[in-house]
């Protein structure tokens, strides 16, 4: 879930070195990227189209469509307000 929910705060696409540094507490490479691999596993597992998730040695990417969450839904509402946002910028809230 935690893989799923971290894909759709980043638009579908993360680096793998940030999901690693985002949902993984350990600092051992080995280890982390064990954890990545048994997290798109399980994705994979639950999902009817096991290519919903492509992993290489630089990216994670959700390949079944768009992601959506309640999060992303409210950020996508913040931003067409132009009263919400710092005067002169778009509103995109940074990862980690």
């Amino acid at each position: 879930v935690e893989l799923i929910s971290y894909l759709a705060w980043c638009g579908g696409r993360a680096s793998r070195d940030d999901v690693i540094a985002n949902l993984f507490e350990s600092k051992n490479d080995k280890a982390a990227n064990a954890g990545v691999r048994m997290a798109a596993n399980g994705v994979r597992a639950l999902m009817p189209d096991s290519g919903c998730l492509e992993i290489d040695a630089n990216t994670v990417r959700w390949t079944a469509g768009g992601l959506e969450s309640d999060f992303t839904r409210l950020r996508t509402r913040f931003a067409r307000i132009p009263s919400m946002r710092p005067a002169g910028t778009s509103w995109t809230p940074s990862v980690r």
